[in-house]
């Protein structure tokens, strides 16, 4: 496997079929103050306030007043975040499903990404497949982080003891066992993130069940550890340099979107007098000038970063069935070769 070739080809991909963007974008954003009045809170802050005893006047705070429309505000927000991060998690993979098998198609038959073939492929069991492995995955593991750092933390439990010595070795012990279980976490944490990219995908674009997509895309990585591994270091060092790049953008951007929002917000206030309106106007425009092209370069990264490991599972995947098969050795060798025959 040549990773700079597959990087080139990412980037020809990437550059030539803008329908892969949509799918870049959405991945990019779901991968990625508010006020009110209720009736009970008016008061008038010069008449607020009593005086003690002494003569000391001391700040009178309103009874908490939790009135039928606060509750049903905060009921209406929490099923609002409840809904868009449900609709949050269905874009997300039917996006992933969609741009997976766009590229899978690209380079299996030639066939032209469409937007509209995507969504298509993306609204698809695989996408639910692939969410049902994240979640598979996703359990234990957070059990397992709870426990173990409930274990690198258990020789606190000595404190208890009223000994100086036993404290101070309960406080050592405890620092050497939480950086090892930091440690460990890292380490899995990055297996786990290289694993994901090929349990996907055999989801997706193998078709596989749940548990088969986990034990094939484990044996594909395994049969192919080292280029698997060349390629999450390069793709570490890619998503770095990208990380420089926008630094000098990010600068230019916000500083465009001071301007867009700070002008507006700025003649407002010349024109009003009033400080909340120009305040909200430009903080508005100034979020929408920064977001939308940060967003649009994210999303591009990330179409570019799907199409790499998406190139990597298909040449890995290829390697794998063009391998020969290698014979037993031994007895088993020794009766398969009288078995074939003796051989010109």
């Amino acid at each position: 496997m040549d990773p700079l070739d597959i990087l080139k080809r990412s980037f020809r991909i990437t550059r030539t079929h803008r329908a892969l963007w949509v799918f870049g974008i959405l991945l990019a954003l779901t991968a990625g103050g508010s006020g009110f009045s209720g009736s009970g809170y008016n008061f008038n802050v010069g008449d607020w306030g009593r005086r003690s005893d002494a003569g000391v006047r001391l700040p009178d705070f309103p009874e908490p007043v939790f009135s039928t429309g606060i509750l049903a505000f905060l009921i209406g927000l929490a099923c609002l975040i409840l809904i868009l991060a449900v609709v949050g998690v269905i874009v997300r993979y039917v996006s992933e499903t969609g741009i997976y098998r766009l590229v899978d198609e690209l380079e299996e038959g030639g066939t032209k990404p469409v937007t509209r073939r995507g969504f298509r492929l993306g609204w698809d069991r695989r996408a639910f497949r692939m969410f049902l492995i994240d979640l598979v995955i996703g359990i234990p593991f957070t059990v397992a982080v709870i426990l173990l750092f409930l274990f690198a933390l258990s020789p606190l439990l000595l404190l208890m003891i009223d000994n100086t010595a036993v404290r101070v070795v309960s406080v050592i012990f405890t620092v050497i066992l939480v950086l090892a279980a930091i440690l460990v976490l890292i380490v899995t944490a990055l297996a786990v993130s290289l694993l994901s990219q090929f349990w996907h995908r055999e989801a997706a674009i193998g078709g596989k069940g749940v548990l088969d997509a986990i034990r094939e895309g484990t044996a594909l990585v395994r049969a192919n550890l080292s280029n698997a591994i060349v390629m999450y270091l390069v793709m570490i060092g890619v998503g770095i340099g990208w990380g420089i790049v926008l630094i000098p953008v990010f600068l230019v951007v916000a500083a465009l979107a001071l301007l867009f929002g700070g002008l507006p917000a700025f003649l407002i206030y010349q024109a009003t007098q009033s400080l909340a309106v120009p305040l909200v106007v430009g903080i508005l425009i100034g979020l929408v000038v920064l977001f939308v092209p940060l967003v649009f370069l994210g999303g591009l990264y990330t179409t570019f970063a799907t199409t790499v490991w998406t190139l990597t599972y298909r040449d890995l995947r290829a390697r794998l069935r063009s391998a020969p098969a290698v014979p037993p050795s031994g007895p088993a060798g020794d009766l398969l070769k009288l078995a074939e025959g003796p051989t010109a």
